[in-house]
C-alpha cells in the first residue's frame, strides 16, 4: 500500500489505467475515483483491443 501513497499528490492529474481486456482496470478506475481521483480514464478494450486497432 506504500505505492499507493505515491499517488496522493497525483489526485488532479489525469491518470490513464489499463489491463489485459479492461474489466481489472475498470475495477482500478472505481477504486481511485472513490478515493477521491477526478480523472481517471479507463482503456477500454484493454491492451487487446488497443492491439487490434493500432497492430502494436
Amino acid at each position: 500500500m506504500d505505492a499507493f501513497k505515491d499517488l496522493e499528490d497525483h489526485k488532479q492529474d489525469e491518470i490513464v489505467v489499463h489491463c489485459r481486456s479492461g474489466a481489472r482496470s475498470a475495477t482500478a478506475k472505481a477504486f481511485l475515483e472513490s478515493q477521491g481521483f477526478g480523472k481517471v480514464r479507463n482503456l477500454l478494450g484493454g491492451m487487446m483491443d488497443w492491439q487490434r486497432q493500432f497492430g502494436a
